[in-house]
């Protein structure tokens, strides 16, 4: 039977690797395991940039280092396979969903590379291109653009699809769009999995829970409009239904000159708007009144005049 030496230099280190693991993880309540495989350097670091924002810690450690650790907790008996690639682990105090959001939400634009399936449609512009005529006019038309040469530029005649939801990129096609520096791919980190210090969580967990919400918002929003109509009152609509049964009853006082402090400066307000509103009747009939009278003394002044 096989025994390995563990004074061996390398088997030395990897025991303190996984020390220096298991010693970070006692200050952190969640494990995120990142999957390095195809993950850019450079959208890596930004992962880490936000994670050190936040107080956390990411590690990039060795497969024989990850399965030891990992084989520590009983939670990842099922989940030991994730170490078969290169993988780092965070440490972090914030929750398995803001650590996959994170993770997930961390995007950075690619160019088209030969053999890619496109996700969305892919079209270039019309307008003009910052390449002059040459080469890059034949492999823009090899590419199926229509392309031509304007004001010493090549230009793009009309809009053109280069690849529909599907379709394979292929080195043509691949070219042409690197040329015009269209970047229509993106390339995102993925996480494998949350460890909380109870519950293993995966990738699909977190995009039923996105799914949830959305159905649970909804659904909220028809329970409150339901009980909002028929006046159920409950703690989310009860501050609407006051409002609204305070309004009715100022209202009703007013309308039925029922006086009170809170109706009585309402019904002032009415009555001035009302006398407000009379007032070019009340000029008007002033003013017929005072042609009436002009009009009596002149038939009495006729009378007067005729009877002498």
């Amino acid at each position: 039977m096989y025994k390995p030496n563990l004074d061996k230099p390398s088997i030395k280190q990897k025991q303190k690797s996984v020390e220096e693991l298991k010693e970070l993880s006692k200050d952190k309540s969640s494990i995120g395991i990142i999957n390095l495989k195809h993950l850019p350097d450079n959208l890596f670091q930004t992962i880490r940039k936000e994670f050190r924002k936040t107080g956390s810690h990411i590690k990039v450690v060795k497969k024989p280092v990850a399965y030891r650790f990992l084989s520590g907790y009983k939670q990842f008996e099922n989940h030991l396979d994730v170490c078969d690639e290169p993988i780092a682990f965070v440490f972090t105090n914030e929750s398995p969903v803001k650590t996959y959001k994170i993770i997930t939400g961390t995007r950075k634009k690619r160019p088209a590379r030969p053999g890619d399936v496109a996700e969305k449609e892919i079209a270039v512009p019309a307008g003009e291109t910052d390449l002059p005529p040459g080469p890059a006019l034949s492999e823009l038309k090899a590419a199926g653009l229509n392309v031509r040469v304007q004001g010493g530029k090549i230009a793009v005649a009309e809009d053109s699809i280069v690849a529909k939801p599907g379709d394979v990129i292929n080195d043509k096609k691949a070219a042409a769009l690197q040329k015009l520096g269209i970047m229509p791919f993106e390339v995102k980190a993925e996480m494998k999995l949350v460890f909380d210090g109870k519950y293993v969580y995966t990738p699909d967990m977190f995009k039923l829970t996105e799914t949830l919400n959305d159905s649970l918002a909804s659904s909220e929003k028809l329970a409150f409009n339901l009980s909002y109509n028929i006046k159920y009152p409950t703690p989310e609509n009860l501050p609407m239904l006051l409002k609204e049964a305070y309004t009715d009853a100022l209202s009703l006082a007013v309308n039925e000159e029922l006086y009170s402090p809170v109706s009585l400066q309402q019904a002032l307000g009415l009555s001035m708007a009302q006398v407000k509103a009379l007032e070019p009747f009340m000029a008007k009939a002033e003013e017929s009144e005072k042609e009436e009278k002009q009009e009596n003394k002149s038939d009495e002044k006729s009378e007067d005049k005729k009877a002498n």
